[in-house]
């Protein structure tokens, strides 16, 4: 039982993170409930994936547009329920490998404005809606093979850097390289 779980992680000291892979099933009293009760010790991340070659041929505007509206929608659901936006958080991930989401094969310069759409995306929206958190994933490499991808840390760097320039927790522009548009 997953919230009997939740409770007991909670119950010695955890925060627990619930990360939700798709859309919460919301269509009955029971259900509202369950998720409420899952809300007061447990906090829920809705898992918001985007492909990087459909928003690098949707452009900066359309991208982000897309980006915030699912992010917002994500937030809605849980919040259209009760579930109060300090239990919410929203998780991006950021894969290099693979077709199913994240890079997918675009060239170092189009993958890291991608990053910076989705760092300043997700900021606007943390913002708009208190969300508790901002989860990011897929910095680390698991296989051998992607322990060789140099683009893995400085596409961690850019999205540090987009999300927050001032913090000066990374030099994103720098290690992006000199075709990369610094334009937040």
């Amino acid at each position: 039982n997953v919230l009997a779980l939740l409770r007991g992680l909670a119950s010695r000291g955890a925060r627990p993170m619930l990360l939700l892979s798709r859309s919460p099933y919301t269509g009955s009293d029971t259900a509202i409930t369950w998720w409420r009760q899952v809300a007061e010790v447990s906090d829920l991340l809705p898992e918001v994936y985007f492909g990087g070659r459909l928003l690098w041929k949707e452009g900066p505007i359309l991208a982000s547009r897309r980006m915030r509206t699912a992010m917002r929608n994500a937030v809605g659901r849980l919040t259209s329920i009760g579930v109060p936006a300090s239990r919410i958080g929203i998780t991006l991930g950021f894969f290099s490998k693979g077709s199913a989401g994240g890079r997918e094969g675009l060239s170092d310069d189009k993958w890291y404005r991608i990053v910076k759409w989705q760092a300043r995306a997700v900021r606007q929206v943390a913002g708009e809606t208190n969300v508790a958190a901002v989860v990011s994933w897929g910095w680390a490499p698991y296989s051998q093979s992607a322990r060789d991808l140099p683009d893995i840390p400085a596409t961690a760097c850019v999205y540090l850097w987009a999300r927050d320039p001032g913090a000066r927790l990374c030099d994103g522009p720098a290690v992006a390289g000199p075709r990369f548009d610094a334009d937040l």
